[in-house]
């Protein structure tokens, strides 16, 4: 089955039909490098990841692009709020106050570090971006993406930018005004009838909204940015028109082409994106080189927190260095993969609501059936340890052993859903650990040759599709222990003081002192450890 996608510019669901057989290129908006980044950069990267992965798996060359945008409003105010000095003064702006202690601490300790790396010789806001592009980079590496073919920066791609603006200026869909260049939509939409066709917006409703700020010297509302005279005090560039630097929009339009050429197959971002920024790319590609300019758009779902949009003023602001101390980075993978990519995600932590009610959180779920996974193949591996294999014995669990390959396939062709392939993934483990735990008198009868090859089967065809998602690749004995310590210390638990305790629990056994026993037992429940008795020893673990 070939793979079929959702993509919006046509309304339905399609099959992927590759511009060159045999090859993907794919476009991701990546991050505007002004500060860290957060758990919605998080979900569209791994999204993507996880749909660039599958297409190799698939068997394409693919050829990945996502950008970074090193010049913007964003980054030269942050620059500028560095510049009033020392680190931290400018944190008296009111667009600020909702940051946390350790935000400010971790903002003004980046802002000193910028301050320091700057020699002077180019403008801090070049600083700036530099400095967070090496932060982005070093916040995604703990979550086992691939890296982009090519991350291209805006800073290093002005002259295809001017080049491409005097284009759209000789095409009679762009006008200078003032040092400033903006797109005609009205005349671009006169001439192709096309504006709005991404994101299904009204012509006329458009126009009809728009509003022209006096002495911004646009023709009409709706027309943006292409370029913009510098400002005192800013980064700019010589051009046609004087100094100034590029908008926003027209560094995808460049970008893109430049690297994956004319009709490239896939672009996408988050569903924020849509418009104006993905539709005013398009006004600017097809208005200015012609042709076509990507064939299917792909947008991941917006991101809550506990059930609300995510923003500073809430106070729900989630970095991923609030992440990294929430969860372990593979937890945050399986979670971001259990919810398809263009759905809303909600990332909770347990809470007792209201009613006093435990409600149970996406984080806190994810890390639980990230660890049963991990539990089922370090199950799987001590089961089959030793045991000779015989291949031409019949499988058993014939509705998931040796077809969860094809159940993964057919999940992933239709329209990358993830959720889907991991629930038949939990098919399978569910599968593997009935088959682990007969016992011999279940074997003699079954056949136990068939039941171990089954084992072995259902194992690595999950190991293999789990990997094509970026999870389940560790060893289970290491990640298990990682999940556990990275639980206790959360909890301000120490394990030599819970193996003390078991240690005494099985003293005061021996000494008939149950009511000692069991008190150290309810004590230990009562801190969420979990104990396993076995004859002369005890296991314990964490509950989630």
């Amino acid at each position: 089955m070939p793979v079929h996608i959702h993509e919006i510019l046509s309304g339905r669901k399609k099959e992927l039909v590759p511009r060159d057989p045999g090859k993907i290129g794919i476009y991701v908006c990546g991050v505007t490098v002004y500060d860290r980044c957060h758990i919605g950069h998080l979900r569209s990267v791994i999204s993507f990841d996880a749909i660039v992965r599958y297409l190799g798996y698939a068997g394409y060359d693919v050829t990945y692009i996502r950008n970074y945008t090193d010049i913007d409003d964003k980054i030269i105010a942050r620059a500028d709020e560095i510049a009033q000095g020392p680190q931290g003064a400018w944190r008296r702006g009111e667009r600020y106050r909702t940051f946390t202690e350790g935000e400010w601490a971790l903002r003004d300790a980046d802002d000193k570090r910028i301050l320091d790396a700057s020699d002077g010789s180019r403008h801090l806001a070049l600083d700036v971006s530099e400095y967070f592009i090496r932060e982005v980079q070093q916040d995604f590496e703990p979550f086992n993406m691939r890296t982009p073919d090519v991350e291209p920066k805006v800073s290093d791609h002005i002259p295809e930018i001017i080049e491409l603006i005097e284009q759209i200026i000789a095409n009679g869909v762009g006008y200078e005004s003032d040092g400033d260049v903006y797109f005609d939509v009205p005349a671009y939409n006169e001439k192709t009838g096309a504006y709005g066709k991404l994101s299904g917006r009204d012509w006329s409703q458009l126009m009809e909204g728009a509003r022209v700020a006096p002495g911004q010297g646009k023709r009409t509302g709706v027309d943006f940015a292409l370029w913009k005279a510098a400002k005192p005090g800013e980064p700019a560039w010589d051009s046609p028109w004087g100094k100034g630097r590029p908008g926003w929009h027209i560094e995808c339009s460049v970008m893109s082409h430049k690297y994956l050429g004319e009709g490239f197959d896939i672009h996408g971002g988050g569903k924020d994106l849509i418009f104006p920024h993905h539709e005013n790319e398009i006004a600017q590609a097809e208005g200015g080189y012609g042709g076509e300019f990507a064939r299917n758009w792909i947008h991941n779902g917006f991101v809550t927190v506990d059930g609300v949009k995510m923003s500073k003023s809430l106070g729900n602001f989630l970095s991923l260095a609030d992440a990294s101390r929430l969860a372990l980075p593979e937890v945050w993978r399986f979670l971001v993969l259990s919810v398809h990519y263009k759905s809303p995600i909600d990332f909770s932590r347990t809470r007792i609501n209201e009613e006093g009610v435990t409600v149970r959180g996406t984080v806190d779920i994810a890390a639980e059936r990230l660890q049963y996974f991990y539990k089922t193949l370090e199950r799987a591996d001590q089961v089959l340890s030793g045991v000779d294999i015989d291949e031409n014995e019949p499988l058993l669990q014939p509705h998931i052993a040796g077809k969860l390959g094809d159940l993964f396939k057919e999940a992933m062709d239709d329209d990358f859903n993830t959720a889907l392939a991991i629930s038949h993934m939990g098919e399978a483990a569910k599968a593997l650990n009935e088959l682990a735990a007969m016992r011999p008198k279940q074997l003699r009868k079954i056949g136990e040759a068939s039941v171990m090859h089954t084992i072995r089967v259902l194992r690595d065809e999950l190991r293999q599709t789990a990997s094509v998602l970026g999870i389940l690749e560790q060893e289970p004995a290491a990640f298990l222990a990682e999940l556990r310590n990275f639980v206790l210390q959360s909890r301000n638990l120490e394990v030599s003081f819970i193996e003390e305790r078991i240690a005494a629990r099985h003293q005061a056994k021996a000494e008939k002192d149950f009511s000692t026993a069991d008190a150290i037992r309810d004590e230990l429940t009562a801190l969420n450890i979990v104990i396993g008795d076995l004859p002369g020893q005890s296991s314990w673990d964490v509950k989630l």
